[in-house]
């Protein structure tokens, strides 16, 4: 259960591809999105955990 995402998965998928690109920090996807930082670094975190990167 939890909390509802505060990001889309659309969301979710544009921040990753533009932090894995390097056009954005995950401050400045943070600030994009309006969330907190530490919701990007989480979001990069498990990514990494799930998908090796």
């Amino acid at each position: 259960m939890g909390r509802k995402p505060k990001l889309s998965a659309f969301q979710q998928q544009e921040a990753l591809a533009a932090i894995a690109a390097g056009e954005l920090t995950q401050s400045e996807a943070a600030r994009r999105y309006g969330v907190a930082p530490s919701a990007i670094s989480r979001l990069v975190a498990k990514e990494s955990a799930t998908h090796g990167l």
